[in-house]
């Protein structure tokens, strides 16, 4: 099987997440794509999600819910601590050695790839797929490495931070979140003083 982890704080999971994950797996033919919320994100060891790990939890469950392929793992969540990608790569290879990983990057995130903890420990073990931000730096060296996979897709301007300022000033959020999100934000009350 072709396997792409997305891993991140997911806080909350939004419209730009699922486009993302909808073409990677169909450009890449992925037979599946694991939304993998991180315990501690290690470039945010020094500051906590605002949701707890089962709201996030919860929010990712319910905006996945009925998209063929895609699946939530609370693996590094249970395991808790810093969730470092490598420690998670060695797990789901030594569990299923048969199948192919791929890790589904943001390309700001990518930029910083080399200083994650052991990156070619990783690189060994997955491939990656880079989703496009158009006002990068990096725009100009795409072609040039051939390690890694572009995903084709239009820009979608939705970040978890705009989501949680438009939570505070009440503004609408229903083309930037699934509405079964929205209603859990709501129920729980989240990200009122973010």
């Amino acid at each position: 099987m072709k396997i792409a982890l997305f891993g991140g704080t997911f806080d909350p999971v939004h419209r730009g997440h699922l486009d993302l994950a909808r073409c990677a797996k169909k450009q890449f033919e992925l037979d599946k794509i694991i939304f993998m919320p991180a315990s501690i994100a290690p470039n945010k060891a020094g500051q906590a999600p605002a949701a707890s790990p089962d709201e996030r939890c919860e929010m990712i469950r319910s905006a996945i819910e009925g998209l063929a392929g895609f699946e939530l793992s609370t693996l590094e969540i249970d395991r808790g601590g810093i969730s470092y990608t490598v420690d998670t790569l060695r797990l789901l290879k030594q569990n299923y050695p048969q199948d192919d990983f791929f890790l589904i990057l943001g390309e700001d995130s990518y930029e910083n790839f080399s200083k994650w903890h052991c990156p070619e420990e990783i690189l060994k073990m997955a491939g990656l797929i880079v989703a496009p931000r158009y006002n990068s730096s990096t725009i100009r060296s795409r072609s040039a490495d051939s390690s890694i996979q572009w995903i084709e897709m239009d820009e979608v301007p939705v970040a978890s931070s705009y989501i949680k300022q438009c939570i505070r000033d009440n503004e609408p959020l229903k083309d930037l979140i699934p509405e079964s999100v929205i209603k859990i934000i709501r129920e729980r009350k989240l990200y009122q003083s973010v």
